[in-house]
């Protein structure tokens, strides 16, 4: 019997023209994500509220989606489109704009002030240099006041920009292969020269690596047994 009816209603103009609700047709679609503020807002009207006493009674909202920022503008029920626009540049774009000119001339006078101390350094894809190695780029546990502070030579690979590049580590250096500008020094030498590559104890030097070569524990310990053997050599002589 039901089935009936609904066919008997879906065939029927009378029915189908006084029926308004809505299906669940269609996929939801959201909104396209802003990536940077005051390119995408939202704005919104409250009306209905007290009115003041400049004449004002309703809300002008301006919603920026990228920063959730919100500006609160009072205005009339009666103002216009023209009269909204004014509103719009005189409270928002004026204000970020001003905001704006600010940053761009604090940081163009805190790089000057920066820069009175600082060099430019240029180096090239496949220039050799050797890199500094700070702290935070050794492992737990292998960073002691005596490991090695530089590796090198090796090249330059990529230069991401004027202040970082992008280094060939040899595979044993656990560690990201993008140094800052400062943290690199010229290598003088002739890297096609070196007998043995670029893997050698003579140009790397890292903890870890498979040329790291004895510690100084290790070198330490080795000592204090030879100075032990020749202490008891010399006892066993004297009667």
């Amino acid at each position: 019997m039901r089935k009936e009816v609904d066919r008997c209603v879906k065939r029927c103009r009378i029915c189908q023209v006084s029926k308004g609700t809505s299906t669940n047709a269609g996929l939801y679609m959201p909104l396209p994500v802003p990536s940077q503020p005051w390119v995408d807002i939202n704005i919104d009207f409250v009306l209905g509220l007290p009115r003041t006493q400049r004449g004002n009674d309703s809300i002008f909202v301006v919603v920026n989606r990228f920063s959730k920022m919100v500006h609160f503008i009072p205005c009339k029920k009666t103002t216009d489109a023209v009269n909204v626009a004014q509103l719009f540049f005189r409270d928002v774009y004026h204000v970020h704009k001003a905001v704006h000119d600010n940053l761009v001339r604090a940081n163009s006078k805190y790089k000057q002030d920066a820069d009175k101390k600082r060099r430019q350094v240029d180096f090239e894809v496949g220039d050799f240099v050797w890199a500094v190695l700070t702290k935070d780029r050794f492992s737990v546990g292998e960073y002691n006041k005596l490991s090695a502070k530089k590796i090198g030579p090796v090249e330059i690979v990529e230069k991401i920009n004027s202040n970082a590049y992008r280094l060939q580590l040899p595979s044993h250096i656990r560690c990201s292969d993008v140094f800052n500008v400062k943290h690199l020094l010229p290598y003088y030498g002739d890297s096609s020269n070196d007998d043995h590559g670029a893997h050698s104890r003579s140009n790397f030097v890292y903890p870890g690596g498979d040329d790291a070569g004895p510690s100084v524990e290790d070198r330490s310990l080795a000592f204090l047994k030879a100075h032990d053997r020749v202490t008891k050599g010399a006892s066993q002589k004297w009667p």
